[in-house]
């Protein structure tokens, strides 16, 4: 469930010290990792905990062409795989480099 229907972000940034200073800033509001509150303490940006949120990532899965995994990375490659959704079976085609 989105929170604002259509919400489209004015800036994206990569690092979360980035999205702090532009908060401290007055440039707006962010959801960053719980690890960033220590950084937004340092500069005075309040923190607000957020409750039972769902998040969702689109992820890759990527193997190099025409080379065999260890033992190790076959396993995590198959769990990856089986632990994907079925509405996207058709779509998790693995990409190889």
């Amino acid at each position: 469930m989105r929170v604002v229907p259509n919400f489209q972000p004015k800036y994206e940034v990569r690092f979360s010290t980035t999205a702090i200073s532009m908060i401290s800033a007055g440039m707006g509001v962010a959801v960053l990792p719980e690890n960033s509150s220590q950084l937004a303490s340092a500069v005075r940006v309040t923190t607000v905990d957020l409750v039972d949120p769902t998040v969702m990532r689109n992820v890759s899965l990527l193997q190099r062409r025409h080379h065999s995994l260890s033992p190790a990375a076959e396993h995590l490659k198959a769990a990856f795989v089986a632990a994907m959704p079925t509405e996207n079976a058709g779509a998790g085609t693995l990409a190889h480099t």
